[in-house]
């Protein structure tokens, strides 16, 4: 995501170092769910921070995405995205990138604090932007999230590799 240089090797983001892009340009070729996802709010309410900087097409998906995520902008298009609950934080900063359909999405521990509702949201909509073509790197302890969503899995620990499998 260009925010730290790899100690070793190459990091690529459509053939180019991601810390040599444009942040708006990166942002629609990388989405980036972080694993605090209060540190990615910066409007005043749910569907503000949904809106920010989307193309009017992208706009046009906001309601369903919400929707999806459970988090339909009737009900908390305008409270603040810190009066969520941290599952509900986590699955807006989630929807404030599927939204965007970049054709790469980084998602740090994304089940995090989610029910089984929660869960079953995210993973469909995870699962359809796959489907489209959208790479998913995904950081997580939850096993059956990488079992449920992933073609490849390399389990990490201590920084070495223990298993890459397909």
């Amino acid at each position: 995501m260009g925010l730290l240089r790899p100690n070793r090797g190459l990091v690529r983001v459509a053939g180019r170092d991601p810390a040599r892009i444009a942040p708006r340009e990166l942002a629609r070729l990388a989405g980036y769910v972080t694993q605090d996802p209060e540190r990615s709010f910066l409007a005043a309410t749910v569907e503000g921070d949904l809106l920010l900087g989307l193309t009017r097409d992208e706009r046009t998906r906001v309601g369903d995405v919400a929707d999806a995520l459970g988090l339909p902008l009737s009900r908390f298009g305008a409270r603040n995205p810190f009066t969520l609950s941290g599952g509900e934080q986590r699955r807006h900063s989630l929807a404030c990138q599927l939204v965007r359909r970049p054709p790469l999405l980084v998602l740090d521990e994304p089940t995090f604090g989610q029910d089984r509702r929660g869960y079953e949201g995210l993973l469909a909509l995870v699962r359809e932007r796959v489907a489209a073509g959208t790479a998913v790197v995904a950081a997580t302890h939850d096993l059956r999230f990488a079992a449920d969503l992933a073609g490849r899995v390399v389990r990490i620990a201590a920084g070495r590799i223990l298993e890459d499998a397909e």
